[in-house]
């Protein structure tokens, strides 16, 4: 089926001369197993964004384990969002607005691919 939908995406792209993406939302539907299983056949396709692969764990060390297993950063990325997400929502709180939160957020993305780019290609 993914192989078919990129297909697909790709021809269609094709035609049209303009680019589309590929995003794959699982909606908590994998286990850890599962979801790293996929990592690279969603790569090897092209999709640009996996959306929650794991349901959320009510032991938090469990959670954190599985968020650390399928990113190659692990624990060492949570503070970093845990104060980004700090950020973003006392920003929400003072502005009163959902607007600066939402400009933060497309801030923080495009100068982590910036970074990505630079240094991956």
């Amino acid at each position: 089926l993914l192989e078919a939908v990129a297909q697909a995406i790709t021809d269609r792209s094709q035609r049209q001369g303009a680019a589309i993406e590929l995003q794959v939302d699982a909606n908590g539907g994998w286990t850890v197993y599962q979801a790293k299983r996929m990592l690279e056949p969603l790569a090897a396709h092209r999709v640009v964004l996996l959306e929650q692969p794991l349901a959320p764990e009510l032991d938090p060390t469990q959670d954190t384990a599985g968020f650390a297993a399928l990113h190659p950063q692990g624990v060492l990325a949570i503070p970093a969002l845990a104060a980004l997400a700090t950020g973003m929502t006392l920003l929400r709180e003072w502005r009163d607005s959902l607007l600066a939160s939402m400009v933060m957020h497309a801030c923080n993305n495009g100068l982590m691919i910036t970074l990505m780019l630079l240094l991956f290609t």
